[in-house]
Parts: C-alpha cells; structure tokens; sequence
C-alpha cells in the first residue's frame, strides 16, 4: 500500500512539472507586419530570415516563392502560413507566399563633403561640425556615429583587414564596450568611422543598424588608384595616424595621442 502511494505521489509530480502544450498555431492564411532581418543560416532550425517588430522577434521567416534578401531590413506586410519549427521551443516560421507591401526603412545621405553616400535608418538625425558629420539615433545625447576624414598616413592602425565599397580598410573593436572604429583608405585621405552604442538599451539593434549602413556605403573618387595604398595592420600608428576614440587606439613608442576632438577623445599620434 505504501508503495502505491509513492508511484502516486512520483506520478503527480511529474505531471506537476511537465511542460505545458505550446497554443496551436492559427490556421489558414495570415497576413502580418514587420521589419524583415537576415537570420544566421543553421542547420538546428528553419527560417532565412526573422520578421521582427519594436525590437522584438516575431517570426522566422522562409520562402520558395519570393526572394526575400530583396525586402531586407524594409517595413513589410507578408502572406502565408505559419508552421512549426524543427525545434517547438523556437519561433514559429511563416512561408511566405506574397509580399503585400514593403517600406524602406533607411534614408539616403549625400555626404559631399566626405566625398561619401551611405543608407542611415530614417530616424536617426545628422548634424554637421566642421568636415565631422554626426548621426544620432533616437533619445540618445551622444553621436551613434561619427565620420571625419584625415589626410592618409603611411600606415594604418593595427586591426582586422576588412573592405568597404572595394577599398582597403581596418576594423577596430573594443571587446568590453563593443564600440567599433573602422578606418577606409580613399584616395590621398583616411575616412574614420567611429560607432558607439554601450550606453544604449537596444545596443544589438544599432550594431544591427550599423553594419548595414557600413555595407550600404558608396565612397565617390576621380581616380582611386592614384595613390599608393598604405600597409594594413603592420602596427600601430605613424606620426599622423589617429589614436583614441571609442576603441582606444594606441600611438607606437616615441609618440603620444594629441587630442584634437574632446568630445570623441580623438586624436593624432605626435612625436615626444
């Protein structure tokens, strides 16, 4: 008798913690809004992309009939079915059979002064000091983003070797913070773009947004190859180089960082 009553009790606690069903997903055709994302390719789950809205994910998203990678990171209104995932605990995934609206949500900038144009999310704001431009996202008191322009040294700071727009540039990122510093050899000057969002409350939606901008970038120039590209990653700075910013770029021995820019703590290495 004693031990009917433990496989009881045993049997009631199971049930007791066992997970409870997921609600079924609607049927039939739906139709739903969103800002549609590139999602990592795995091979765990479905979905090429996620449907996001407010910064929250919605939906993975799939398709044998519409090319999605056209409506990337665009306000979107699709039609299709949801279906589950491979694995229930993740998102639903939505096959999409048509696209019933889509909406850029980017804004073109015109940055003659950089000899630049590049895709910015409509609400962020720019402002202009001197050859610096600013962007701003939305309740944040300091630049997401900052772009200037530099004579070029011979070499650049030490970093990854990255392209953008097909010229040669270094990315720099700071490990703790996640602000990134990338630096882009155009013609006979170095642009510099410095982003920092560590203070931000939606910090992975900017580095989203920001990654964008960068692989939207179009550098302007008459004649590219009409200097010598600089060395990349070789070492630290030259006399000339820049140093500071958001990802604390170090002078080599012999020389020091001389603040030019206070607000961004930017600067020039300096012989001692």
């Amino acid at each position: 008798m004693k031990s009917v009553k433990l496989f009881l009790l045993a049997s009631l606690l199971l049930a007791s913690c066992a997970k409870e069903p997921l609600p079924p997903l609607p049927k039939g055709e739906q139709t739903v809004s969103g800002i549609l994302m590139p999602a990592e390719l795995s091979l765990a789950r479905r979905g090429t992309h996620v449907l996001t809205k407010n910064g929250k994910e919605l939906y993975f998203v799939e398709s044998t009939l519409i090319t999605l990678r056209a409506y990337e990171r665009k306000m979107v209104t699709l039609r299709g079915v949801l279906e589950p995932n491979i694995d229930d605990k993740l998102l639903p995934v939505l096959v999409v059979e048509s696209v019933v609206e889509s909406e850029t949500t980017t804004k073109r900038w015109d940055l003659t002064h950089l000899l630049l144009s590049l895709d910015a999310p409509k609400e962020w704001t720019h402002t202009k000091e001197g050859g610096t431009s600013f962007f701003f996202a939305p309740s944040q008191e300091k630049p997401v983003l900052s772009l200037s322009a530099q004579d070029a040294p011979e070499e650049f700071p030490f970093g990854v070797s990255i392209v953008v727009d097909g010229f040669p540039a270094v990315r720099i990122i700071n490990e703790q913070t996640g602000t990134q510093a990338v630096y882009v050899h155009h013609g006979d000057t170095m642009l510099t773009m410095l982003f920092s969002a560590d203070q931000s409350p939606n910090a992975a939606e900017l580095r989203e947004q920001w990654l964008s901008l960068l692989a939207s970038l179009e550098l302007h120039t008459e004649d590219a190859s009409s200097s010598q590209q600089p060395a990349l990653g070789s070492g630290g700075a030259v006399t000339g180089g820049p140093c500071g910013g958001p990802a604390g770029v170090l002078c080599p021995s012999g020389q020091y960082c001389e603040v030019t820019d206070t607000e961004q703590d930017i600067g020039t290495c300096t012989p001692l």
